[in-house]
């Protein structure tokens, strides 16, 4: 007698097979959708880096009986100078500037130094206070490239006016201009 072995049939235990690899990588693929939803989530959440502004005004007064002139930045991100002229016994027009990426608490006798020395040509030496349009003095040796030296007005809570007056002291060691 002959017997007829009945294989099983393959085709259906492949399409199940098939089938349950479909389901793992639709489930694995939607898990990797919500953790990295979650990951850009949480790394768009953090903490935002405020960037402070303020305004701070400079006049300057003449004290003296003297024409005073020298070399001024009209604004911080200007390399264009204007030469400032204040006639005796009188003050200057008032420059504002708008400065931004400046601390959060400020402090008005000491945030500005840098700002003062760029609107001084960066502190350049060849920047002089020309004195009755003959006599000079370096003006990165006077008491007018030092912030300190100012009287501070608080406007507000971050907007400061410095004011300086010239008087003889500052031009005492003037020169004949080259």
């Amino acid at each position: 007698m002959h017997f007829k072995v009945k294989r099983p049939r393959m085709n259906g235990e492949i399409t199940l097979k098939t089938a349950t690899i479909m389901q793992q990588k639709i489930i694995l693929m939607r898990y990797f959708c919500i953790g990295i939803s979650v990951l850009f989530l949480i790394v768009g959440c953090g903490k935002e880096t405020m960037e402070y502004r303020m305004s701070m005004d400079l006049t300057f007064i003449n004290a003296t009986d003297s024409l005073l002139s020298f070399n001024l930045n009209p604004s911080v991100s200007s390399n264009n100078l204007e030469n400032l002229i204040i006639l005796p016994q009188s003050q200057s027009k008032i420059f504002t500037y708008d400065i931004e990426g400046v601390d959060k608490n400020l402090d008005p006798n000491n945030c500005c130094q840098g700002v003062l020395d760029n609107l001084f040509e960066g502190g350049n030496p060849a920047n002089f206070i020309v004195i009755n349009e003959n006599l000079c003095v370096a003006h990165l040796l006077e008491k007018s490239v030092d912030i300190s030296n100012y009287d501070v007005e608080i406007i507000s809570p971050r907007h400061f006016r410095y004011t300086y007056t010239f008087t003889k002291v500052d031009i005492e060691n003037a020169r004949p201009c080259k």
